[in-house]
């Protein structure tokens, strides 16, 4: 038996993440200080996740996918992990601040938000911009970034979670819609 063919049936090991303190929490995950300067997300209510999407990992992944896919720009380095008998979200930890008021109402923010727009008309989804919190603006760069890699929308009906995105994901694109036609800011 070659290298490859060991390898390939080499029982599967699951990292453990180096850890560090909680500095806060979402509506899905819990967010960590983590090793090298990055961010570690780890689901809050597992078992609940999975009778709501099914299989919650496949959902962020697919998520995290059609953000890189569409949103490039706008996301940090992201990436899904193995860590013990589960998974996490490990994502470039970002300095920078909400956005204000007028930022909100920036030539950047609106570019940002018609592209969702477009992208959400062609595809039936959007990320989640629900959360003001969701959106950074990078110190330094000024850059805008999403730290939420989830989206909301699609196509899909069951499990219930995916009814309920996608709910959320229509009304959201009509706040969205509704504010770039009146001029006034998203959130």
């Amino acid at each position: 038996m070659g290298m490859k063919a060991e390898a390939e049936t080499a029982p599967l090991t699951r990292k453990r993440l180096k850890i560090g303190k909680e500095i806060n929490r979402g509506g899905e995950f819990r967010i960590f200080e983590g090793e090298d300067g990055d961010v570690i997300k780890i689901c809050r209510f597992p078992r609940l996740m999975r009778w709501v999407f099914g299989d919650f990992r496949q959902k962020n992944e697919q998520d995290l996918r059609f953000l890189k896919s569409y949103f490039p720009q706008y996301l940090p380095a992201t990436r899904i992990v193995d860590h013990e008998k589960n998974w996490a979200v490990c994502q470039e930890r970002i300095d920078g601040v909400p956005l204000t008021p007028e930022a909100k109402r920036s030539p950047q923010v609106r570019k940002l938000f018609l592209e969702a727009e477009k992208v959400y008309l062609s595809t039936g989804k959007i990320p989640d911009f629900s959360n003001p919190r969701n959106l950074l603006q990078e110190t330094g760069t000024g850059r805008l970034l999403l730290l939420d890699s989830s989206v909301l929308g699609g196509k899909r009906w069951w499990p219930i979670g995916y009814l309920v995105t996608r709910f959320l994901g229509k009304i959201l694109f009509d706040t969205l819609k509704n504010r770039l036609r009146t001029g006034r800011g998203v959130f």
